[in-house]
């Protein structure tokens, strides 16, 4: 997943406070995933990065989100992320295949299980090795989606255990704007 967050506004003692800054994220989710011997199933916070220090730092500090500091641009039909020093991590390329259309009850292959899976309770681990779990409230209500084709690289820098890089071909993605997102409060993982 990868995208921009426009207009945020982090709560803090009960204010919703505008951060005043769009930044970039993109987040490695692996979704289904079960610990040894629990009955729940999550998604795993695998690799997450931003082009804004303040989400990398509470991301990692509360959330467990793996987060890391990443420059990252769209150009033309190219998405693309590299580290602080230039090194490619992820490049994709999306390719509208259709119209947009409403957000809310969309149709389109895979978009049902993309919901289901974000719904899932998201699993981080912080560096002290606790596991935390949070929610994303995914609000698809004023959003628009559309088809889309999607070609993904990820170098193995991004996640070594996947190995020398890895390339994914999507004919079902999808382009989605103007939906909102909340991130609850991280709590002990009850897996």
């Amino acid at each position: 997943v990868f995208g921009e967050q426009r207009t945020a506004r982090p709560l803090f003692a009960g204010l919703r406070l505008p951060m005043g800054v769009d930044y970039g994220e993109c987040a490695l989710m692996v979704p289904f995933v079960r610990r040894r011997g629990a009955s729940r199933v999550h998604s795993y916070a695998a690799r997450m990065y931003s082009t804004y220090f303040p989400p990398v730092w509470d991301g990692n500090v509360r959330y467990g989100f793996a987060k890391r500091l990443a420059r990252m641009w769209r150009q033309g039909p190219m998405f693309v992320l590299t580290d602080e020093h230039d090194t490619l991590l992820v490049h994709a390329a999306t390719e509208p295949t259709g119209a947009w259309s409403a957000g809310d009850g969309c149709a389109l292959p895979g978009f049902t299980a993309m919901r289901e899976t974000f719904a899932l309770p998201i699993a981080g681990r912080k560096d002290d090795g606790t596991y935390v779990c949070s929610f994303f409230g995914w609000d698809f209500r004023d959003a628009t989606v559309r088809p889309a084709r999607s070609w993904i690289a990820l170098d193995a820098a991004v996640l070594p255990a996947l190995g020398a890089g890895v390339c994914y071909d999507a004919t079902s993605a999808f382009e989605v704007r103007g939906m909102r997102w909340r991130l609850s409060w991280p709590a002990a993982c009850h897996f």
